[in-house]
């Protein structure tokens, strides 16, 4: 297992050293795109001596449009090494690193060596449970994190109202309405005690 990781390390190294010399080697093809921009420039530009005649301008262009592919291609090709050398050193995306390193074949004569050794290393099952490994954990990895920060999140000092004083607020408001209507009560019920007070003084007279 430590022989597996040891390896893993040294070819994410290579494959640090094979992209670097990747997108130095990408610039080349910039000095076409050169040579096409002064094509260009002499065919729209330039005095052509008796005798001779002007390059044409779509041969300009030709050297510019091959030039530029081929340098977008090599900084592309550059990126992706680079970023299977992550992927080795961190031992996850197994299917891209294998991809990557029968691509890596084509180039001679450091692609084809890098890319053999790489695939005889990811050829192996130890190498592939630990690439699997890794991938379940980080799978897990999200969870667990989440789980304890909420483990460890202070509690907010929230100052709750205590039960009495929102128990005494909601009886003092509950009992303003039942104090209105005894009121109300009370006054209406005033002038009948006094008509039947009237009417037992009548009474009392009239005997």
């Amino acid at each position: 297992m430590n022989q597996d990781k040891e390896h893993l390390r040294l070819l994410a190294i290579f494959h640090y050293i094979v992209a670097g010399l990747a997108a130095l080697f990408s610039f080349f093809p910039l000095l076409y795109t050169t040579i096409g921009a002064i094509f260009i420039f002499v065919a729209r530009h330039g005095t052509a001596k008796p005798g001779e005649e002007l390059p044409p301008e779509f041969l300009g262009w030709i050297f510019v449009g091959l030039g530029s592919f081929l340098f977008l291609l090599g900084i592309t090709m550059a990126i992706c090494i680079l970023i299977a050398g992550r992927c080795l050193s961190h031992r996850k995306r197994y299917s891209f690193a294998l991809v990557m390193a029968c691509i890596e074949c084509l180039f001679l004569p450091f692609g084809t060596i890098l890319g053999v050794f790489t695939i005889i290393v990811l050829s192996r099952e130890s190498v592939r449970a630990l690439f699997s490994a890794w991938s379940d954990e980080g799978r897990r990895y999200p969870l667990f994190l989440l789980v304890s920060l909420n483990n460890e999140r202070p509690t907010p000092n929230v100052h709750h109202p205590k039960e009495t004083a929102g128990g005494g607020a909601r009886t003092h408001t509950a009992l303003r309405p039942l104090d209105f209507e005894s009121s109300a009560s009370a006054n209406s019920a005033t002038p009948a005690l006094s008509r039947k007070r009237d009417d037992t003084v009548s009474a009392q007279k009239l005997k």
